[in-house]
């Protein structure tokens, strides 16, 4: 069975037609609850979402508490693509480091995809 993959961005639209989008921490919530027998293949994180409530880094923090304490199921990749230098750098090193040996952290860096190394995709 193929995990859906999901998007969470409070104004840009998903790179991929099929991908589920949040756009606040409140509807990320709801997509991990709704989907917690499988989890999700792939998860891009944006920082700054907007007036809404939450940000992409609490909503990775959710993440991995969920993971930690309820067995929730990991992801094979986590994108981060906020527009935000300084958070796209702590969320992509928080990451890497909760996840180092099951999921693929790449940083998304003016369009480029970046492997966790930081050589391109």
């Amino acid at each position: 069975m193929t995990r859906p993959k999901l998007f969470l961005d409070d104004t840009r639209q998903p790179p991929e037609v099929d991908m589920l989008l949040a756009r606040d921490a409140a509807e990320f919530d709801e997509m991990l609850e709704t989907h917690k027998a499988t989890g999700f293949s792939e998860i891009y994180f944006d920082h700054d979402l907007g007036y809404r409530a939450g940000n992409g880094h609490e909503c990775l923090e959710h993440l991995i508490e969920r993971c930690e304490l309820e067995g929730y199921p990991h992801p094979d990749i986590i994108y981060v693509h906020t527009m935000n230098r300084e958070e796209w750098h702590k969320m992509a090193f928080r990451a890497a480091h909760y996840f180092p040996d099951t999921v693929t952290v790449r940083k998304i860096d003016g369009g480029q995809f970046l492997q966790r190394d930081g050589s391109r995709a």
